[in-house]
């Protein structure tokens, strides 16, 4: 639970338990991030982590998660 982030979905009644990476992603989208590729590069900054194809991929597969649950929304 270090750094673990709890979000609630007030439309489905459910609760996440978010790791590091995808919790500040959600803050970032919050925010305004508008697409994977200014995620990826806010979440290098933040987590001073490498903003490379390994951290691309795992952005995507975090909004493809969030989208599944309900979190996101894909915009054209």
């Amino acid at each position: 639970w270090d750094r673990a982030v709890v979000v609630h979905h007030d439309a489905s009644g459910s609760t996440h338990l978010l790791d590091e990476l995808s919790g500040a992603a959600l803050r970032h989208i919050e925010a305004g991030a508008a697409d994977a590729d200014a995620l990826t590069r806010a979440l290098a900054d933040t987590l001073e982590i490498p903003g490379d194809e390994a951290l691309a991929e795992r952005v995507a597969l975090v909004l493809d998660a969030f989208e599944r649950l309900g979190l996101v929304e894909r915009t054209p």
